[in-house]
Order: C-alpha cells, then sequence, then structure tokens
C-alpha cells in the first residue's frame, strides 16, 4: 500500500507549519513595540524610584537575550516536546520490542510459506519440462505476487503450447499444483511486502539495510515514522503503517477462513466412503454453511480496520492540536518583553508539558494497538476451529477496547497532571 493516507496530515502538518513561521515573523515585528513599552514603564519605575538604574539595564538585557535565545530556538524546543513525547510512548512498557519482536515471528512464517511455495514452484517448471520434451516455464516465482499469481502466469503460457498433448499434461501438472496450496498456503510475496515495509533492519549507525544484504551487524527497527513532502522523517507515527498492520491482520482473518473452507471441501471430495450424489450433496450444503462464516469474517474484519482508523484518527488530532497550539504559540513570546504582560508567555509552559504527556500516553496506545493487532494474526493463524461466535466477540471486544483506549487517551492525560 502507499503511503496516500499520510498525505492528508503532512498538508496539515505543513501549513500549520508556516503558521508558526509567520507567527515567527510577526513577533520579529512587534518586538520592538512591546520593547518600547517595556523601557517605558521600567523608566517610569526609576522616576518613582521604585527601581535602579543598574537594576533597569540587567532587567532589560536579561528579557531581551531570553527572548533571543527563546524566538531563535522555539522550533527545535516545540519538536523537541514532541519528539520525547513519541519517543517515550514508543520504548515505555516494551511495546515497540514486544511489537518488532512479534512482527518478526510472523516474517519468519512468511518466509517459511515462501521457501515451501518456491520449491513447489520449481519442481512443477521441472515436472512440466519433462513431461513436454524440455519446454522451459518462463513465468518467475520471485516476480509473482502470490503463489496463485504465479500459476495464472503458468496456466497463461501452457495455453500457447503448440502440442495439444504437451498443453494438456502441463494443465494437469499445474492444476495439482494449484491444489497444493489450496487450504496450507496464507502468505505470500505481498504479505512479506506488508511486513518488511513495517519492519526493517538496520546498521549499527541507525541506517537502513535491505533485508537481503549480507552484513551482519544489525538490528531489528519499526519504520513507522511519518514521513514529510521533503522526505525527512518526522517525529511521528505514520497512520499509514498503522493501517498496513491493520489489514495485514484482517486479510490473514479472511485468508483462514478461506484456507478451512478449502481443507472442508477437500476432505469431502476424497472422501471414499460418500458416493458421488452425496458428496455433491455435501458440498453444496458446505457451500451454504461458509456464507454465515464470511458473514462473521467480514464483521471481524470491520471491526478491525474501524477501530484502527479511530485510533488514528486521535493521534492526528493531538498532532494537529499541537501543531496549531505551537504555531500560534510563537505570537506569544514577545509579550514577555512588558511587565504587564510578562506572565502570558509563561503560560506556554504548562501547555507544552501537558502535551508531552499527551503524547506520552497516546502513543503507548497506539503501539497497545499495534501490538493487539499483531497478537490477532498470531492467534488467528495458529486457530484452526474457524470463525464462531467466541471469536466474533474476542475480535469484538478487542476492536472496542482499542477504540475507548485511544478515545479516552486525552482524559489519562489529564488525570496525571491533575491527580
Amino acid at each position: 500500500m502507499n503511503n496516500w493516507i499520510d498525505l492528508p496530515v503532512i498538508e496539515v502538518m505543513e501549513y500549520f507549519g508556516g503558521v508558526m513561521g509567520t507567527a515567527l515573523g510577526w513577533a520579529y515585528k512587534y518586538a520592538a513595540l512591546f520593547g518600547v513599552i517595556g523601557l517605558i514603564w521600567s523608566g517610569l519605575k526609576v522616576m518613582m524610584s521604585r527601581m535602579a538604574i543598574k537594576d533597569l539595564w540587567w532587567d532589560t538585557f536579561f528579557k531581551w537575550i531570553g527572548f533571543s535565545v527563546l524566538l531563535l530556538f522555539y522550533p527545535s524546543i516545540v519538536g523537541g516536546f514532541a519528539n520525547i513525547g513519541n519517543e517515550v510512548g514508543l520504548k515505555i512498557g516494551g511495546g515497540k520490542a514486544t511489537v518488532i519482536k512479534n512482527l518478526n515471528a510472523l516474517r519468519d512464517g512468511v518466509k517459511k510459506d515462501l521457501a515451501l511455495e518456491e520449491k513447489w514452484a520449481n519442481d512443477m517448471a521441472n515436472e512440466i519440462s519433462i513431461a513436454t520434451g524440455g519446454v522451459e516455464i518462463t513465468s518467475s516465482f520471485a516476480e509473482s505476487g502470490s503463489y496463485d499469481d504465479f500459476i495464472n502466469n503458468v496456466r497463461g503460457e501452457i495455453t500457447v503450447f503448440s502440442n495439444k498433448k504437451a498443453r494438456e499434461q502441463a494443465k494437469k501438472i499445474a492444476d495439482e499444483y494449484a491444489d497444493r496450496a489450496k487450504y496450507k498456503i496464507m502468505f505470500g510475496q505481498r504479505s512479506l511486502r506488508a511486513l518488511e515495509s513495517v519492519l526493517i533492519r538496520k546498521d549499527l549507525k541507525g541506517n537502513k539495510v535491505e533485508w537481503n544484504s549480507d552484513l551482519t551487524n544489525t538490528y531489528l527497527d519499526l519504520d513507522i515514522f511519518l514521513i514529510d513532502s521533503e522526505g525527512n522523517e518526522t517525529y511521528y507515527i505514520s497512520p499509514s503503517a498503522l493501517l498496513k498492520v491493520a489489514l495485514f491482520s484482517a486479510m490473514v482473518m479472511w485468508e483462514k477462513e478461506n484456507i478451512i473452507f478449502n481443507r472442508v471441501s477437500e476432505e469431502i471430495s476424497t472422501d471414499k466412503e460418500l458416493g458421488k450424489i452425496d458428496k455433491t450433496i455435501k458440498q453444496i450444503g458446505h457451500q451454504f454453511a461458509r456464507i454465515p462464516q464470511m458473514v462473521l469474517t467480514l464483521f471481524c474484519v470491520l471491526v478491525l480496520i474501524i477501530a484502527t482508523v479511530f485510533a488514528e484518527i486521535q493521534y492526528i488530532m493531538t498532532v494537529i492540536e499541537y501543531t496549531i497550539i505551537a504555531g500560534i504559540g510563537a505570537m506569544l513570546i514577545p509579550l514577555m518583553l512588558f511587565d504587564g504582560t510578562k506572565d502570558i508567555p509563561k503560560k506556554l509552559i504548562p501547555v507544552f508539558t501537558n502535551f508531552l504527556i499527551k503524547f506520552i500516553v497516546i502513543t503507548t496506545c497506539i503501539m497497545f494497538v499495534y501490538s493487539l493487532l499483531i497478537n490477532n494474526c498470531i492467534h488467528t493463524i495458529a486457530d484452526d476451529n474457524g470463525m464462531n461466535l467466541t471469536v466474533v466477540a474476542e475480535i469484538f471486544f478487542e476492536g472496542a477496547l482499542c477504540y475507548i483506549l485511544t478515545q479516552n487517551a486525552p482524559k489519562i492525560a489529564q488525570t496525571i497532571l491533575t491527580g
């Protein structure tokens, strides 16, 4: 999946990032006004003997030094609060480490399936070559999106064989190998690409390393941060990365339902104790029985995706809210140059502290959603009982938990701050 879902978030951040730039520009301009007012006010204090000239000089000096330093480093300070909040939220409670571990376990399962698929593909190509007197299959399994795609490509090649007998033999072999994956294989190349778009390898310097690289001194990390329009990594989690995991979990659930259905169909068709009519009747009954299974599976898939989308919206709203307040807050800095308004910029300190805690809480909740989705994949793979009301209730509960937890993240942060 492309990162198209990130584009609105990037546009909002860049728009309000421009607000911060404009606000800083205005701050520089009307700082002189508040500076003059502050000097006049301090001069009146000197005239009324409420302030010494020496105190006037040092007071004015430190105000302008503090103003200049704060205005100069304001974007870095704002980014620092967001960065610290997200980093702490990622690592607190071992959330990031758990997600990496579980994603790697899923990747190992994908690689295992792909190795078996590749073996079947090579065996099939060899058998077709032998059966047809040396006709080579040019379709590549590595370049196919899935095992089914590879089989379809091979079937397309078979249709243009000049020899009718060779076509029939090759088709028979292709059908035989297609049946092997009906109820055994869940993952394919697309699944691997989906996982490797989130789970990545890095060298000791923190640079991304290709999975097929021979470099040994590497570690696993998550590629889940939002990328801006210039290709730079931001402090914020990418909505697209979370949605990829949710869709992968939904795909596993849907594929498992298909695998169980195909396995039962195979058992019916190979049952030697059943006659042809009995097999037909049983297959028809099995087809009708699949309808409620598909409805329940579709319901669970929608619950997972909707819960993930609402969790993302809550996180995105936190990012947008912080970007807006940080941008407009820059206009308050010059108020520190006048004693009558110097307390107003101080209010930015609790505001940014509040957002620091809010980022920690919401990011921790998002990592919980990641972990829950991946655990759902693992449990779906291990469970051979198929879709039933117990599974539906479990998925619905997990989806509701993700939704309620992320929607209440701001309240949790407020509770931490207010007690």
